[in-house]
C-alpha cells in the first residue's frame, strides 16, 4: 500500500547515495577493481563469449550507491577493461566483427541500467523530501494527524501533537475491529464504539467526510472535547487505499460556546423581565427583534411587528411625528427620544417615554440601534396630580390670607385695646391653624365634623368632663367649609368660656349636627345651658361678625342666634 511507507526517513527498499564525494568514487574505483580481478579469477573457467560477466553488476552498483557520474566513470573504464583483456585479440583493442557485437550490447545495457537507477534514485530522494515535508507539516500543526491504511484500518503513523493532546503514545491500532482501543463517551456519558470512528465509516459506510465530537479520555484519566474528522485517500482508479484523521481539542471551544450559551441567555432572561419594551434594529431602521415583553403589552403576532409592522400599535394622530422624527434619527446618526402612546393589548393607548440609541463599529459606523419605550402613564397622572396640587396649593393659600386679612380688619374696626386685640388676633390664627393641620393630616380632601368639634372645644373644656357634648352623624366636610366652621366653633367655644356656659362650674354646651344626603343640606347647632344669664348685646361683636361672614357668606348657608 502506498501509505504503508513509515514516515521515518527510511525505506525498505531503497538508501541514500553516499555524501561525501571521496566515498563515491572510492567505492567507484573499488567495485571496477573488485569485477576486474573476480573476471580475471574466473577467466579459464568461462566459455569465450562473456568479457563483461563481472562488470555489469559492478557498474549497477556503483550507479545505485555512488550516483550517475562515478558510474559512467566505471562503466566506461569496465568497458576499455573488458575489451582489452578478455576480448580476443586479448592485450589489443581489436576491433572484430564479435568485439563490436559485444561492445555494443555492453554500452546498451549499461546505459538503460544506469538512467533507469539514477531515475529510480532521483524518485528516491524526491521521495524522502516529500515525507521529510509531510513529517513538518504533521508536526508544526496544532491539530493530531493520524494515518491509516484502508481498507484494513491499520494505523501506520501519528504526528506528535496526537501525543500531546491525547496523553499517550500513539495507539498504532491494527485494524477497524481493534478501534475500541480508543476510550472516549457520548455527551450522554455512553462508551463511544470503534465503529463510530471515522476511519471505520470510511470502510464500513463508505463515508466521504465522516466526523464525530467525542469526550475523549485522555492517559492522564482527565477528560477532553475532541473532534475527530477523517478522509478518505483514494487511487486514480478510486479505490480506497489509505485514511487521514484529524484531531481538533475543542475543550476550550465547548467551554466558550456553554458561557456564550449562558450569558446569551441571562441576556435574554433578562431582556424578557426588564420592565420595558425592548427592540433591536438593523442601520436602516429595520426591527428584527423585540422582547418579550413588547408582544406581552401589545398582544401582537410576532410576525407581524418585525420591519415596520410596529406602526400598527401606534396612535394614527402621533404616528406621522414619529416616523418623521425616527427617520431623522436615521439620516442623521443622532439618538432619538420623544414620549408617545402605545396601543395595550385591550385596545387602551399608555404614554411610552421612548429612547434609541445607535450602536456603531470601531470606526463610528451605525451597525444597528437599541429602543427602549417606558411606561410613564404614572409619571403623567403624578405630573397631572402636581399641577392640580399646585393650582389647589395657590387657591387654599389665598383662600387663607383672606380669612386672616379679614380677622385682621375686624379686629382693628372692633375698637379693643392694642393687648386685648392682638391676644384675639392670636388665638383665632392658633384655631385657623388647627383646621389646618386637621385638613393636612387629612391630605387636603376632606375633614370630619367630630374632629372639628374636638379641636376646638378641647382647650376649653377637658375632654370626658361632660361640660361639651357632641351628637351627630359622620359627616365630611370640604377644605373650604372646614376652615369657616373651625373658625365659628372657636369664637361660640370662646364666648361660652368668657360669658357663656363655660364661665361657672355648671354649665354645659351640646353641639349637635344633622346631614340630609339628598338635599347635601348640613345644620349644626350650638346649644348653652346652665350659664349666666343672657343679656342680648347692644350691638354685633367681632365674633359675631366673624362667625356670619365665614359661614353665611362664605359657604352659601345661614347663621341664626337665639
Amino acid at each position: 500500500m502506498a501509505l504503508g511507507i513509515g514516515l521515518d526517513g527510511e525505506s525498505p527498499t531503497w538508501s541514500n547515495p553516499l555524501a561525501s564525494t571521496k566515498a563515491r568514487w572510492s567505492l567507484a574505483v573499488a567495485c571496477v577493481l573488485g569485477a576486474f580481478g573476480l573476471r580475471y579469477a574466473i577467466d579459464g573457467l568461462l566459455p569465450p563469449g562473456f568479457p563483461y560477466l563481472t562488470f555489469f553488476p559492478a557498474v549497477i552498483a556503483t550507479a545505485f550507491w555512488c550516483g550517475r557520474g562515478p558510474a559512467l566513470a566505471a562503466a566506461i573504464a569496465s568497458g576499455l577493461l573488458a575489451w582489452y583483456f578478455f576480448i580476443a585479440p586479448q592485450g589489443s583493442f581489436g576491433l572484430s566483427p564479435g568485439a563490436l557485437v559485444a561492445l555494443g550490447f555492453y554500452v546498451f545495457v549499461v546505459a538503460v541500467d544506469i538512467i533507469l537507477i539514477d531515475f529510480l534514485r532521483r524518485a528516491q530522494q524526491a521521495y524522502r523530501h516529500r515525507v521529510a515535508q509531510l513529517r513538518t507539516i504533521m508536526d508544526t500543526v496544532p491539530v493530531g494527524i493520524l494515518l491509516a491504511e484502508l481498507p484494513s484500518g491499520r494505523i501506520v503513523e501519528g504526528s506528535s501533537f496526537v501525543e500531546k493532546m491525547l496523553r499517550h503514545p500513539v495507539i498504532r491500532s491494527s485494524d477497524i475491529h481493534s478501534y475500541d482501543e480508543w476510550v472516549s463517551y457520548h455527551p450522554d456519558g455512553s462508551r463511544v464504539s470503534g465503529y463510530e470512528y471515522p476511519l471505520a465509516r470510511m470502510v464500513r459506510e463508505n463515508a466521504d467526510a465522516p466526523e464525530i465530537e467525542v469526550h475523549y479520555e485522555r492517559g492522564d484519566g482527565t477528560r477532553a472535547w475532541t473532534r475527530i474528522m477523517g478522509r478518505p485517500v483514494r487511487d486514480s482508479s478510486g479505490q480506497l487505499i489509505g485514511g487521514v484523521v484529524a484531531m481538533v481539542d475543542v475543550d476550550a471551544e465547548r467551554e466558550a460556546q456553554a458561557r456564550a450559551e449562558q450569558a446569551a441567555g441571562d441576556l435574554r432572561a433578562l431582556a424578557d423581565n426588564i420592565p420595558l419594551l425592548c427592540w433591536m434594529a438593523d442601520a436602516s431602521g429595520h426591527v428584527y427583534w423585540f422582547n418579550k415583553r413588547w408582544y406581552d403589552y401589545t398582544g401582537a403576532d410576532p410576525d407581524g411587528q418585525l420591519g415596520w409592522g410596529w406602526e400598527s400599535v401606534h396612535d394614527p394622530k402621533v404616528l406621522p411625528l414619529v416616523v418623521e422624527r425616527w427617520s431623522a434619527s436615521l439620516r442623521t446618526g443622532e439618538p432619538f427620544e420623544m414620549t408617545f402612546p402605545l396601543r395595550r393589548a385591550d385596545g387602551v393607548f399608555r404614554p411610552f417615554l421612548t429612547r434609541v440609541v445607535p450602536i456603531r463599529e470601531p470606526g463610528g459606523e451605525i451597525t444597528r440601534w437599541f429602543g427602549a419605550n417606558i411606561d410613564v402613564t404614572e409619571q403623567e397622572k403624578h405630573r397631572e396630580l402636581q399641577r392640580l396640587l399646585i393650582n389647589e396649593l395657590n387657591h387654599r393659600v389665598k383662600n387663607t390670607l383672606a380669612t386672616v386679612q379679614t380677622i385682621a380688619a375686624q379686629l382693628v374696626r372692633s375698637g379693643k385695646d392694642r393687648g386685648t386685640a392682638f391676644r384675639d388676633f392670636e388665638m383665632r390664627l392658633l384655631a385657623l391653624s388647627d383646621a389646618q393641620n386637621l385638613l393636612t393630616q387629612a391630605a387636603w380632601e376632606k375633614v370630619a365634623v367630630q374632629d372639628l368639634e374636638e379641636r376646638a372645644t378641647s382647650p376649653f373644656a377637658e375632654p370626658g368632663s361632660g361640660r361639651v357634648e357632641a351628637k351627630g352623624p359622620l359627616v365630611w366636610l370640604r377644605p373650604e367649609s372646614a376652615l369657616g366652621l373651625s373658625l365659628a366653633l372657636h369664637e361660640l367655644a370662646t364666648n361660652a368660656t368668657n360669658y357663656g356656659a363655660l364661665s361657672n362650674e355648671a354649665g354645659r354646651v351640646l353641639v349637635t349636627w344633622t346631614f340630609e344626603p339628598d338635599t347635601g343640606q348640613f345644620e349644626l347647632e350650638w346649644t348653652e345651658t346652665g350659664g349666666p344669664a343672657v343679656v342680648a348685646p347692644e350691638s354685633k361683636g367681632f365674633g359675631t361678625r366673624l362667625i356670619s361672614r365665614g359661614l353665611s357668606g362664605e359657604q352659601a348657608g345661614a347663621v341664626e342666634f337665639q
